[in-house]
């Protein structure tokens, strides 16, 4: 007798035959030996030097620098008092309540939140180019996990500051207190908004990938300082704070996508000389042309001193290269010459 005779007066049987069933298809990658080589010295290199705990968490209402702080890792918000102060291991986000922020920069941070709310399609297509080279997907986990906060934490801020006196909310739907920018219900829709646009990345390879996200993540670091600068002159202090640890993430992610730069370099140099002056000649920021209106994103970040285009190569392409043992000093200044304004 078979199972299926066995048990056929089970009422469950019937959703046993719903679909074929489990799949049991696998297919054979072909791994060659540079990508073997590659990932087994980026894991040993994730294990001993990259990985770290997650530095710090979003729940309840509460972030809590989850690590110990070592002195001089952790600059004081200037004119905070302790509550936004990093070293204190939390952020009190309550106090987003008391703070205001205008409207040019609560615009950038609806930007910037929309941006990184493309985690999800960034991963699918980055794991999708390096499934086959280990310390690539191990960064990548971490990775993952780290940047899915930052999001979050930017739609806090959105739900919790008010505006300035005067100003009214755009929607008819508004905060309980009828004077913060967002809805907890409207960061919702956004987000699916914003889900239903996809983002294919730029460059299309694992190498490309890391060098892109290279000085990405540099220049998303330089731009989260800029922003914490203009909510500290607007007297947002845990806006500022907020923005001080994600952009202490950024930095460190550049600083991971480097170095696996660099074991790239150990096993093809001159393939990864070429991807790396490629992709850096053909820079942009991620997902800006689905940016609502980039025009008037672009008049806010001018507004809050956030927007300088000499920047980009000054402040993020010519360090990020620099950084590099296999770009020359010479090499890097060229490829940054090219993001200064036209004469």
């Amino acid at each position: 007798m078979t199972q299926l005779e066995r048990h056929a007066d089970n009422p469950m049987l019937k959703y046993k035959e719903l679909g074929p069933g489990y799949d049991h298809t696998s297919e054979t990658l072909v791994i060659t030996h540079q990508e073997r080589a590659l990932g087994i010295e980026t894991h040993r290199l994730f294990n001993t030097k990259l990985k770290r705990p997650l530095p710090w968490v979003y729940r309840n209402g509460v972030i809590t620098i989850d690590r110990p702080l070592k002195d001089g890792e952790v600059e004081r918000i200037p004119g905070e008092k302790g509550k936004a102060d990093l070293r204190s291991r939390i952020i009190i986000t309550d106090n987003l309540a008391n703070e205001t922020i205008s409207e040019p920069l609560a615009g950038v941070i609806v930007d910037v939140k929309m941006v990184e709310d493309k985690l999800p399609f960034y991963m699918r297509w980055a794991k999708e180019f390096s499934q086959t080279v280990w310390g690539y997907n191990d960064v990548y986990g971490m990775w993952d996990t780290e940047e899915n906060q930052h999001g979050n934490a930017f739609g806090l801020i959105l739900t919790s500051v008010k505006r300035p006196l005067g100003v009214n909310a755009d929607s008819q739907e508004q905060a309980p207190d009828k004077n913060s920018f967002k809805t907890l219900e409207q960061i919702e829709a956004e987000y699916y908004k914003n889900l239903a646009h996809t983002w294919v990345p730029p460059f299309k390879t694992r190498r490309q990938i890391a060098a892109y996200a290279n000085i990405q993540e540099k220049v998303t670091a330089n731009n989260y300082e800029r922003i914490k600068e203009a909510a500290l002159r607007e007297g947002a202090l845990t806006v500022a704070a907020i923005f001080d640890l994600i952009g202490r993430d950024e930095n460190y992610h550049h600083g991971v996508f480097r170095r696996l730069l660099e074991e790239e370099y150990k096993i093809d140099p001159e393939g990864t000389r070429q991807d790396v002056f490629y992709v850096s000649t053909n820079f942009e920021m991620p997902a800006q042309t689905l940016l609502e209106n980039p025009i008037r994103s672009l008049r806010n970040l001018v507004k809050i001193g956030a927007f300088e285009r000499d920047r980009i190569g000054r402040d993020s392409v010519f360090p990020a290269l620099n950084a590099l043992s296999f770009v020359t000093i010479d090499e890097a200044r060229n490829v940054a010459k090219l993001y200064e304004k036209a004469a």
